[in-house]
């Protein structure tokens, strides 16, 4: 247990330096990070995953990656992420796992890792798609129907490193999102207007009454 936490602790020290020391020429890759869209019902919970595809004809190398990402609208939290992705995981044996010291539940987060392999990097197979995290969420019951983006932070806090330790400055993002299904639970009556119907409602039979026994009534006289 000390000895991972001491790695993440490592982690968290050695991404930033990676990303300070990497160099900012241009990466001939095609390497897309994007998230899924899914489907989840109100008050449900679900998982969404963020996936690395290299979408060129060669291989292509990681050091490392970190995303800040975030949701949009009400009505849903993320509340973990973890490496347990399919596609396997980008690091699967090599990295700590997606990491990240941000609190949940939250709307939004930054996630990271590096390879802790000797070699430094992992190599990217041609037209392969590899997992980044699995994000865990969370609806509320009385979520409104529609779809919350997930989308990429633009800046230091979204970057993939080579293996050379250059930025990969033309990598893409693509969005994904939650997409709620369905309506919200039906409104509860306050008890405040259930009474005032209620009340309403036995004013409305006790008259109901009345009319019929001065009905019973007259009609007895004329007999």
């Amino acid at each position: 247990m000390m000895i991972t936490l001491l790695r993440k602790l490592w982690l968290s020290l050695l991404f930033p330096v990676i990303i300070a020391g990497a160099t900012l020429s241009y990466v001939d890759a095609a390497l897309i990070v994007s998230a899924e869209t899914v489907s989840a019902a109100p008050g449900s919970a679900g998982f969404v995953q963020i996936l690395l595809k290299n979408d060129s004809a060669t291989p292509q190398t990681l050091a490392g990656f970190s995303i800040d990402i975030s949701a949009s609208g009400s009505g849903i939290h993320f509340t973990g992420i973890d490496d347990a992705t399919s596609p396997a995981y980008v690091f699967d044996g090599v990295g700590t796992g997606a990491l990240t010291f941000d609190p949940f539940p939250t709307t939004a987060f930054i996630a990271s890792d590096v390879d802790t392999d000797l070699s430094g990097f992992v190599t990217l197979s041609p037209d392969t798609t590899y997992g980044l995290a699995r994000v865990s969420f969370s609806v509320d019951a009385a979520a409104a129907p529609g779809l919350r983006t997930i989308t990429f932070a633009t800046g230091d806090s979204t970057q993939l490193v080579d293996g050379s330790f250059a930025i990969v400055t033309d990598a893409s993002f693509q969005s994904g999102g939650i997409d709620v299904q369905g309506s919200s639970p039906p409104a509860v009556p306050e008890p405040a207007t259930f009474v005032s119907f209620l009340g309403a409602a036995c004013f409305a039979f006790a008259a109901w009454k009345r009319c019929s026994r001065s009905a019973l009534s007259n009609r007895l006289r004329v007999r």
